[in-house]
């Protein structure tokens, strides 16, 4: 019981710190999370990593808000994410509002870009979290989906599988 307090709580501090400036997204516990525990306790940990990233994002607008060079900067000195990288998700986000999030993963772009964009760009704060839950859900769901089915498939069809299987693959995914 103890040890699926911490996770939640694990989850739930990543889901904030990586809504605001840290790099590696929540996806890599709870993937972990699935694989080693199973589905049920993975997707638990997803609401926790979500319920993070509403408040990152949140604090992230709120930075855009008040000083966007500010946040514009610090988020183009993280790996990986440079100037070009801030103003097309701004872009984006004056074109399309926060709903520009929800495709913000298949374009490899941070969260965190498009909350600050969607502060600076004077957007609703309530439509933020809106967008924020189906533009984070669905790839924590399906990653914690896909490493929970690993586990799953070891225990029940493949029992002559080492049991670290699926933390294997999960370290090759990562």
């Amino acid at each position: 019981m103890e040890s699926r307090r911490l996770i939640n709580r694990l989850a739930l501090s990543w889901g904030v710190a990586e809504g605001v400036l840290f790099f590696v997204v929540p996806d890599v516990l709870l993937t972990l999370v699935a694989a080693r525990a199973g589905l049920r306790r993975g997707l638990n940990a997803t609401w926790w990593a979500l319920g993070g990233a509403v408040i990152g994002g949140l604090i992230a607008f709120c930075w855009g808000a008040l000083s966007p060079d500010t946040a514009n900067a610090a988020m183009a000195a993280l790996p990986a994410v440079d100037d070009a990288m801030v103003a097309t998700v701004a872009d984006q986000v004056a074109d399309s509002g926060p709903v520009a999030l929800v495709t913000a993963p298949l374009h490899g772009r941070p969260y965190k870009l498009y909350a600050a964009a969607a502060g600076a760009g004077d957007e609703s704060p309530l439509l933020l979290v809106l967008w924020t839950i189906p533009g984070r859900l669905w790839r924590f769901v399906g990653l914690v989906a896909l490493f929970g089915a690993i586990s799953a498939g070891r225990r029940r069809w493949l029992t002559q599988v080492p049991s670290s299987t699926p933390t294997a693959l999960w370290a090759l995914f990562w």
